[in-house]
């Protein structure tokens, strides 16, 4: 049973975060607690696994389609591993680990409900388009690579 519990939060996990670009973690992670209870620290490193490989293949599909931008990446990419290491560092101080763990919960589900009030905002007066989706890189790229990399890390 648990295995088929562990394949069914896969495929919603993999359906919501393609059909509706969004982590599949934002799944994953609240999910696993409700049918495994245990330790969320564990889920959240079991996350990180699953964000790797999917952003892996996300980015040979956009290379593909040549909307991969190498500019952006270069300081994405060290931005979120900055942001990982503090994401878990900060996870595992006192007001979080251990018998403290239901405030990780906590901060994570309010974290989430952020998330969501700010795509409803976002997306109620969106007209369909790719959001200003542009391929060349200029002066604001890099702090918004890093802050985006930082905080999608720490998250």
């Amino acid at each position: 049973m648990e295995y088929l519990i562990l394949v069914l939060i896969g495929l919603v996990m993999g359906l919501f975060g393609g059909l509706l670009g969004i982590g599949g973690s934002i799944v994953m992670i609240p999910a696993m607690m409700i049918f495994f209870k245990g330790e969320q620290h564990l889920y959240q490193a079991a996350a990180m696994i699953c964000n790797f490989f999917v952003s892996v293949s996300a980015a040979f599909v956009h290379k593909k389609a040549n909307i991969l931008v190498i500019d952006v990446i270069k300081w994405m990419i060290p931005a979120g591993l900055i942001g990982i290491l503090g994401g878990v560092w900060f996870s595992n101080i006192d007001f979080f680990a251990g018998a403290n763990s239901a405030n990780l919960t906590r901060a994570f589900g309010l974290f989430m409900v952020y998330v969501a009030v700010y795509n409803i905002t976002k997306f109620r007066h969106h007209d369909g388009g790719a959001d200003g989706l542009e391929l060349t890189v200029g002066r604001k790229s890099v702090p918004v690579a890093l802050a985006s990399g930082l905080v999608t890390g720490l998250s």
